[in-house]
């Protein structure tokens, strides 16, 4: 009858906490791609098999810098997309220099355009001058607005100012030329009032925000939080939604259970 080593037992412990720790920092910093392919009812036939590339959840200044950005900007440009969307938490921390990333975020390449809508974090740092950099990049920015492309409704919701509950199936309507006839992609930074936007005629929102926990185990928290919309491709009679993982982190630059990612979408019919 050997007894175990505590020695031994607590060196393992400590290095098998380092190498898991390893492999998260890693693992947030290397994004991976993930196609998807999201069918719609109604889809123009210009759309059919289009590329439409999302990344969310960068968190640039706060917690991702130069280096970071520069890698997922390639990886986007590699996708050859139509189009790209950007679903909030774009920019942290309130004293980052955000001006730096004007130039590695305006080497993006879509032809149909970058478009981009608030999270919590821009709401935070300042509203304003996040959208100022974005917009000095280039990049459109959807704040309870609309764009039409060949037939398809891109409609883009900022997450609340300052905190105040927002109606976003009321914000979708209340869009200028909003047709619930007609296909439409919303852009939300959170996946929350699902069936609202559905019944105002959104056929699929793409969202971020959850980072799917980001390290295990807050999974489940996020899982509690929002149900079946906290992760991945959810299917339904008359809407898609999609929740990306994020392609960034938050905090500590760490990802234990899941993997940051570019997401590339293809609409079919």
């Amino acid at each position: 009858n050997p007894r175990p080593n505590p020695a031994f037992i607590g060196g393992a412990a400590i290095l098998a906490a380092c190498l898991y720790s390893g492999y998260g920092i890693w693992n947030a910093t290397h994004p991976r791609v993930k196609e998807i392919t999201v069918r719609m009812q109604g889809l123009p036939e210009a759309w059919q098999d289009r590329k439409l590339v999302q990344i969310t959840d960068l968190h640039l200044g706060l917690t991702f810098g130069l280096t970071f950005i520069g890698r997922v900007v390639g990886m986007v440009n590699a996708q050859t997309p139509s189009v790209v969307v950007i679903t909030g938490d774009l920019f942290d921390g309130g004293d980052a220099s955000l001006e730096q990333f004007i130039s590695p975020l305006s080497r993006i390449r879509a032809p149909l355009g970058v478009y981009y809508v608030t999270g919590n974090h821009e709401i935070y740092l300042g509203a304003e001058r996040a959208l100022a950099v974005a917009r000095r990049a280039g990049i459109r920015v959807l704040e309870d607005e609309m764009t039409v492309i060949d037939g398809l409704q891109i409609v883009g919701v900022g997450y609340p100012r300052r905190g105040e509950p927002k109606d976003n199936a009321a914000a979708v309507r209340g869009i200028a030329g909003f047709d619930p006839g007609r296909p439409s992609i919303l852009l939300y930074h959170s996946p929350v009032q699902i069936p609202e936007v559905k019944a105002a005629g959104v056929r699929l929102q793409i969202s971020g925000h959850t980072h799917h926990g980001q390290i295990f185990p807050v999974g489940w928290l996020t899982r509690l939080i929002y149900g079946r919309y906290y992760r991945g491709l959810n299917e339904e009679d008359g809407i898609a939604v999609y929740t990306s993982p994020g392609t960034g982190a938050w905090g500590p630059a760490m990802r234990t259970g899941n993997t940051p990612e570019v997401t590339v979408i293809r609409l079919k019919p």
